[in-house]
């Protein structure tokens, strides 16, 4: 969980840091899908190092990287998003 937390750190911002969304997964990670956008700065080292170190330890947790959008994915590739969003609902259905 610490590496997690140190990679997904957000600027100032304290929820970011806690167990929070851990304790959460824990619970709902194969019922979850998590969407980041490719150029997301606030995940660190990079969101590619972020999403495999959450299949680590989530193997049953569904994560898309969105190429071409950064933080606000589903507002910069909304298309893309729903796209997923919908593909997910029917696995999860």
């Amino acid at each position: 969980r610490k590496l997690l937390a140190q990679r997904r750190s957000l600027l100032g911002m304290p929820i970011s840091t806690s167990e929070t969304m851990f304790d959460a997964l824990d619970v709902v990670a194969g019922k979850t899908t998590m969407l980041f956008g490719e150029h997301d700065c606030y995940m660190s080292p990079d969101v590619a190092s972020c999403l495999q170190a959450m299949q680590q330890r989530y193997p049953e947790l569904t994560t898309r990287m969105i190429a071409g959008a950064g933080h606000w994915v589903m507002y910069e590739e909304p298309q893309a998003v729903n796209a997923v969003l919908l593909e997910s609902l029917g696995k999860h259905a």
